[in-house]
């Protein structure tokens, strides 16, 4: 019986390490106020779901990529892991790119009534905008790839 549950120890105690670094950065970040980032001319705020999100997501991403690649993806519950980091990963930029297409499109009413409309940089905008609809939609397609994957790995386990 232990030997069944072993393999799996450690990928739990991994993804439980993670969670519980999340929520410590949660805590930390709901008694501070949102970070403020200048960047050239560029502001944002962040507030504490987007930091959480932004430093989770990769993190478990990364961590249960190298722990597939070392187990050649042939641990369910390193996928499934794996598999959390990239729908973290895609539910924020999921949300940053529906903020930058408000933005965009804010700015292009503006202009459009101050008269100083810029076609140039909002054409550039939708572009990089579509460019990450593309890395959404591969990430989605990984998703879905490694998804079923992890299910033949589980019914390869439990009904051979």
């Amino acid at each position: 019986m232990t030997n069944s549950i072993k393999p799996y120890k450690t990928d739990f105690i991994l993804f439980i390490g993670l969670i519980i670094i999340a929520i410590s950065i949660y805590l930390i970040s709901t008694e501070n106020s949102p970070v403020d980032l200048q960047m050239h001319d560029t502001y944002i705020v962040l507030d504490q779901n987007s930091i959480t999100f932004l430093i989770i997501g990769p993190l478990i991403f990364l961590v249960f990529l190298l722990r597939g690649i070392w187990k050649k993806l042939k641990n369910k519950w390193t996928n499934i892991g794996l598999l959390v980091g990239l729908i973290w990963i895609l539910i924020f930029l999921y949300f940053t790119i529906q903020g930058q297409q408000q933005l965009v499109d804010q700015f292009s009413e503006y202009a459009k009534e101050e008269h100083f409309y810029n076609e140039v940089f909002v054409k550039g905008a939708k572009q990089k905008i579509k460019y990450l609809w593309v890395i959404l939609s591969i990430i989605t397609l990984g998703i879905f790839a490694l998804g079923y994957w992890t299910i033949r790995i589980w019914n390869k386990v439990y009904y051979s």
